[in-house]
């Protein structure tokens, strides 16, 4: 199956939605890239790679969902002849670096790119804030449930949950900024997300531990409110990741 005609049956099952995302979690992505790495050492067809995740053909609804989350967040590239190909971000996420590769994967996504440039550094919404956010990003109002869901699954399995549940912050990992990615691997969207490299947060007395640098990424602007509960919960947070480092 061509490349072009699987964004427009993704795009007309989202109704019509206005930026790329996936229906599928990253897991599910990583799964495809995976198996096209194992099964058929980085090269194979729809037809068999359908064989080989155990569907019955090409024409399934489910199977074609896998294909599309692999190829958005930037593991595979569909050729029009429905040729697959494992790209460098999908060979890393299965034989070498996977935690750096699914930061970089997560801000593949156009969708999930713009949320965190939208709300970098920021407490996220709740969920119907969130879902408001979405569509205003261009994601049909039907749609809006179901894509918040697989982000915020996507962004746990990417690890931008990691010090709080509630904002979208960048993993620090060694490597994270060294997978090789180029504007013709990405998902066609309204605008190219930028490929962020994973710098410390600028910090006092020179480079900290990942988890420290990612919090201290979570503390308001100066002249932004920030309430005594999130106050009180920041530091039980801080108290947690002290503890873990250094040792209760």
């Amino acid at each position: 199956m061509e490349t072009d005609e699987i964004a427009q049956e993704q795009a007309e099952e989202r109704g019509r939605s206005q930026i790329a995302f996936p229906y599928l979690s990253q897991d599910d992505a990583v799964q495809v890239a995976r198996t096209v790495y194992e099964r058929a050492g980085g090269h194979t067809d729809m037809a068999r790679l359908a064989g080989y995740l155990g569907h019955g053909g090409t024409e399934s609804g489910a199977f074609r969902q896998k294909v599309s989350a692999a190829r958005i967040f930037g593991f595979i590239r569909v050729s029009r002849d429905g040729k697959i190909e494992l790209l460098p971000l999908g060979h890393e996420a299965v034989s070498g670096n996977e935690k750096a590769a699914r930061v970089r994967s997560f801000l593949q996504v156009p969708l999930y790119e713009r949320l965190y440039e939208k709300f970098k550094g920021v407490k996220l919404p709740p969920d119907a804030g969130l879902e408001a956010a979405l569509e205003q990003l261009g994601v049909a109002p039907k749609q809006k449930a179901r894509a918040r869901q697989v982000m915020q699954r996507s962004a746990k399995q990417a690890g931008f949950f990691n010090v709080a549940p509630d904002r979208l912050l960048e993993p620090q990992f060694p490597g994270s900024s060294t997978i090789s990615t180029t504007a013709e691997d990405r998902p066609t969207a309204d605008s190219t997300p930028t490929v962020h490299s994973a710098s410390p947060a600028p910090e006092p007395g020179g480079s900290k531990h990942p988890l420290i640098a990612a919090l201290y990424q979570t503390i308001p602007i100066e002249g932004q409110p920030w309430t005594r509960e999130d106050r009180e919960r920041w530091l039980a947070t801080a108290t947690s990741v002290f503890d873990l480092i250094y040792g209760g």
